[in-house]
């Protein structure tokens, strides 16, 4: 009985070493998203470095294939739309974008939400799709009436475009682990296992589907 307590133990050491370290890595890679972010003055600014941007998004898209706790999503499916938007890819900013929604509305996180909102929004405005862009901007933003009023007046040209992306339902080839408790936590196993063992996916969801429920 103490050995099998011993061995839990030590298991649990492990999964807890792991999570403290992916925990670390996410921190570094929001401190690094927000100074982009606050740093960010247009794409024609001087002081615009698309190949920091670039650099972010790859890392950030590193972090979603490898992250063993799926929850930090919520999250970081706001910060690689952002990303993806900076770095000029329309389709993928409201592909992870409206992920970012959806997941957020399924554990009510208003902030959350918003956040994701508002990165639609821009997404919009930035393609010339105004009108669009201020539905998301009043769901995100709906007492900045003044601002609402000065985003209906910027083009719009484009706007049966974005609306044809935001009809679409493909999201993030992540976001199937979500459809259930289960295949999270599945897929959380898995991905636990292959960095704890060092082994292929393949062997790690060999073992883990060979685990007893």
């Amino acid at each position: 009985m103490i050995e099998e307590f011993s061995m839990y133990d030590h298991v649990q050491d492990i999964v807890n070493n792991i999570i403290s370290e992916q925990l670390e890595e996410g921190h570094l890679l929001a401190d690094r998203f927000f100074r982009i972010c606050q740093e960010f003055r247009g794409f024609d600014a001087p002081n615009f470095d698309i190949d920091e941007n670039t650099a972010l998004l790859n890392d950030l898209l590193e972090f979603e294939k490898n992250i063993c706790s799926l929850e930090f999503l919520y999250m970081f499916y706001g910060y690689i739309a952002r990303m993806y938007l900076q770095t000029g890819n329309a389709e993928n900013a409201i592909m992870y974008g409206q992920a970012a929604v959806e997941l957020n509305e399924k554990v009510k996180d208003a902030e959350g939400v918003r956040a994701a909102n508002n990165v639609l929004g821009d997404c919009a405005f930035a393609n010339d799709a105004a009108l669009v862009g201020v539905e998301f901007f009043e769901k995100a933003q709906p007492h900045s009436l003044h601002q609402i009023e000065h985003y209906k007046k910027l083009p719009n040209h484009n706007a049966h475009h974005i609306n044809k992306l935001l009809k679409r339902k493909k999201r993030p080839s992540t976001f199937k682990y979500f459809e259930s408790q289960e295949a999270q936590k599945q897929e959380e196993s898995i991905r636990l296992m292959m960095v704890a063992q060092g082994c292929t996916r393949a062997t790690a969801k060999r073992y883990c589907d060979n685990l007893p429920s």
